[in-house]
């Protein structure tokens, strides 16, 4: 069933194909500012941007899954990223520097000796290739 589908029918859970239930669907939806929506309604362009995240898809899979043109897949995933960093201050908090190293205890104590290391390749490196899966 077409996204666009499922997200009109009411009865459909969308987390298997946006790894996001409605309700936090319909709260980045009213969070997000889109005063240009272009003719599109705005629950359905925070839609496709999240199907587009969710999926880490291309401009062309998500037209063809959604049975738009590519150039509009553009147009909303551009407007709605900038309304979403525009937002990002107001919805997630980054820790300070001081609360860094109490953060990374706990992780260390909920995974045991491998955590340790995992962080430290992953803050040493962006490629997954080299961290050290030690167990």
């Amino acid at each position: 069933m077409p996204i666009i589908r499922q997200f009109l029918d009411d009865t459909v859970d969308l987390r298997p194909n946006l790894r996001l239930s409605r309700r936090s669907l319909a709260a980045l939806t009213a969070a997000i500012d889109l005063s240009m929506t272009r003719g599109w309604p705005k629950g359905i362009e925070v839609l496709l941007f999240v199907f587009w995240l969710a999926h880490a898809a291309s401009y062309r899979l998500v037209a063809a899954a959604c049975d738009i043109p590519k150039s509009t897949v553009h147009n909303i995933a551009h407007r709605v990223t900038k309304a979403a960093v525009g937002i990002l201050g107001c919805t997630i908090r980054l820790p300070d520097p001081d609360q860094l190293e109490d953060i990374a205890a706990g992780f260390n104590c909920l995974g045991g000796q491998w955590s340790g290391k995992l962080m430290a390749a992953m803050s040493a490196s962006s490629h997954l290739q080299h961290i050290s899966w030690t167990f």
